[in-house]
């Protein structure tokens, strides 16, 4: 259904011709022809994409695929869009995201990722594992260890090139995508921002990204009462806002501004204003007014001497934190009695 629902949204496919069309036209036919081929071939490698067990020889095969994929969509990221923001993705040439699509690949990747962090919870299987499949192949069990990371990073990485896109939002198994992104929030680990120069081999990174261009970059394009229900099932606005608070000094900036992003995306919505009893939450685990008030204090002060077109982003967080301060700040409203408890009271004062 993915894959037909993503071909179904597709318009003509963009000709590349034209940028050969000064160089000749021998050499344009044959960088076309190489392009085809190149096409061709990124495709085929898409295809294998799968859910298979982790350390298996399939599994060893599709994190090679999978490797060889995430670095030419991440070239793609970095090409001109020359189009502007409102092209479809059939009319840009991120071919990788648009192969994801037409493939049914999307939704596929993101299971295997669910299923590869549910299986890196279970340490001592996952040591079990290495040391088997470390001893099988003849093998330093870092090599074993080094394709595991492989395989996080890549399929994250992937993953965040396709969410940019609206198209890939539209298509995705969104009850999953948010159930995993707040399993991710709620067991970060410090690890993964500090004593690594490589933090984008971890989820912990990367869901930041995923939740800027769910509730910020693309929110409005999607059925924001269902996206921001489902935020709300699974507390991810307070996990979120826990996390850039205890975490925020340091993640790597980029992804916290991401994050914040993310957080201010969300408190802007219609959807923040009617249920924010439910989302912002004060229990044993998370104080939520507390962490955006921190947040506001100790992350957002970058923003705060900015001109107001600058902090467009993350308005929303300052005025909702600001929104809350107020009405903490003003005095609590006398209780009214009814007449027959004043009564009452008025006797037991004066002793009748």
């Amino acid at each position: 259904a993915e894959r037909d629902e993503a071909r179904g949204a597709g318009g003509p496919s963009v000709d590349r011709s034209g940028r050969y069309r000064d160089e000749g036209p021998e050499r344009g036919a044959a960088v076309e022809t190489l392009s085809q081929r190149l096409a061709s071939d990124l495709r085929r490698q898409i295809k294998r994409l799968g859910t298979p067990s982790v350390l298996t020889v399939e599994w060893f095969e599709m994190v090679e695929s999978l490797q060889h994929i995430t670095n030419v969509a991440l070239m793609e990221q970095k090409l001109p869009n020359k189009l502007g923001d409102d092209a479809t993705l059939w009319e840009r040439e991120d071919l990788t995201v648009r192969f994801m699509l037409e493939e049914g690949k999307l939704n596929v990747t993101l299971r295997a990722m669910v299923s590869h962090r549910n299986f890196l919870r279970r340490p001592r299987e996952l040591e079990e594992k290495v040391l088997a499949t470390a001893a099988y192949h003849k093998v330093d069990r870092a090599v074993v260890e080094s394709r595991v990371q492989t395989c996080e990073k890549c399929a994250g990485q992937l993953l965040r090139c396709c969410y940019l896109a609206v198209e890939s939002l539209q298509t995705t198994d969104m009850p999953l995508l948010t159930r995993y992104v707040a399993s991710i929030l709620a067991n970060t680990r410090a690890e993964a921002f500090t004593g690594t120069n490589d933090r984008d081999k971890f989820q912990e990174t990367q869901v930041l990204y995923y939740c800027c261009s769910v509730y910020a970059r693309h929110l409005g394009s999607l059925d924001e009462d269902q996206v921001m229900g489902l935020a709300r099932d699974e507390g991810l606005l307070a996990r979120l806002a826990h996390v850039l608070d205890k975490f925020g000094g340091v993640i790597a900036p980029e992804a916290l501004h991401a994050g914040l992003v993310a957080l201010s995306g969300m408190c802007g919505t219609e959807y923040f204003s009617i249920h924010k009893k439910e989302m912002v939450l004060a229990d044993d685990k998370y104080s939520t007014q507390a962490s955006m008030q921190a947040i506001k204090e100790q992350r957002l002060g970058t923003y705060l001497g900015m001109d107001p077109a600058d902090r467009q982003g993350v308005q929303a967080l300052i005025d909702a934190v600001t929104t809350m301060e107020r009405a903490a700040s003003r005095p609590a409203r006398p209780r009214i009695q009814s007449g027959r408890a004043l009564a009452e009271r008025i006797k037991m004062l004066s002793g009748g």
